[in-house]
């Protein structure tokens, strides 16, 4: 039996340094072909979080961890067909560098969601999901430039 807790460690300069087999394995199972060993080892952590307030918060948090505090936390990481709860832990190493510890808490099977397959064709906006217990509605809404596009188009029409 393969161990499912998926490990990588960072040095001080915030470089992925290892990972685990477990995280290839994940990686495969979530449509991330991209994310094997010789992908990912050397890079920045910072290649992987493109969203401002999270890399603010991982940022603040590698700092506590580096002064010697474990950080602990659990988080949602869903994936095209499986809703999941997990834990991380951020466990502070020699010479800075940091240990992520990530094991599943819960895992539940659903239908597969457009919305989280990498096949599915994307703009360049960003939608963030909230790891809320109870996740807020979703609307077939429009974005600030759509509504400006729209409402421009109705000016014109209307002259």
């Amino acid at each position: 039996m393969h161990d499912s807790t998926i490990r990588y460690t960072i040095d001080a300069g915030d470089n992925i340094k290892s990972v685990s087999e477990s995280w290839y394995r994940f990686a495969l199972g979530n449509q991330g072909d991209q994310l094997s060993d010789e992908n990912v080892l050397g890079r920045s952590l910072w290649d992987f979080i493109s969203d401002t307030p999270t890399r603010d918060i991982y940022k603040q948090m590698l700092a506590r961890v580096r002064q010697g505090r474990l950080t602990e936390f659990t988080f949602r990481c869903d994936g095209p067909s499986w809703r999941r709860l997990l834990l991380m832990r951020v466990i502070p190493k020699d010479l800075n560098a940091i240990e992520f510890e990530t094991s599943v808490l819960k895992l539940e099977e659903r239908e597969s969601s457009r919305l989280l397959s990498l096949d599915a064709p994307r703009s360049t906006d960003l939608l963030r999901l909230c790891e809320r217990e109870q996740m807020p509605q979703l609307s077939h809404g429009m974005c600030d430039p759509c509504v400006e596009k729209f409402a421009s188009t109705l000016a014109i029409r209307s002259d």
